[in-house]
């Protein structure tokens, strides 16, 4: 092999080592897995119902709940703007839901991000996923929440994704 060749095999070396640095950083992110409840619901702004049809809207409802969690920085108190679409010919009023949460500890915004669900034979599903703000900057959360069967409590399951392995 002649040297023009040994120095185009290293350039080209270089380069794949220099596009893969970033993939080897990000194989380093943590995943925190986290469990806890989402309970004592308090309606703290009233929004807008109406029935259109068969179906029933729910548009701007805004609740707190108290969020409980095996990790703390998923602790606080949870804020949702609530929307629904429920269909009333079905027993339970089934449909989806969606809007905005944000959590809160000492009153400060730490997630934030929109969520996703149904209410389906009488339990509602919830997905979303939260980006942090103030100290948890640059993580997110994905977490889905399932209401407890005739209760206002949600069993949360969550993992908090931390891309820069801090």
């Amino acid at each position: 092999m002649n040297r023009k060749s040994t120095i185009v095999i290293a350039l080209c070396v270089a380069g794949l080592w220099l596009m893969l640095a970033p993939v080897q950083a990000g194989a380093q992110a943590i995943k925190t897995e986290v469990t806890g409840w989402v309970e004592d619901p308090v309606l703290v702004e009233l929004g807008e119902s109406w029935t259109s049809g068969p179906i029933h809207h729910d548009r701007n409802y805004l609740y707190q709940w108290t969020v409980t969690s095996s990790d703390p920085r998923l602790e606080g108190t949870n804020f949702v703007t609530y929307n629904s679409n429920l269909d009333t010919r079905t027993f339970f009023w089934d449909g989806r839901i969606w809007g905005k949460g944000w959590i809160e500890q000492d009153g400060v915004v730490v997630w934030e991000g929109p969520l996703n669900g149904e209410y389906l034979e009488g339990i509602q599903t919830i997905r979303s996923v939260l980006h942090g703000a103030g100290p948890y900057e640059g993580l997110k959360v994905k977490l889905t929440l399932v209401q407890v069967p005739g209760l206002p409590v949600f069993e949360m399951e969550a993992v908090i994704l931390d891309p820069g392995g801090n």
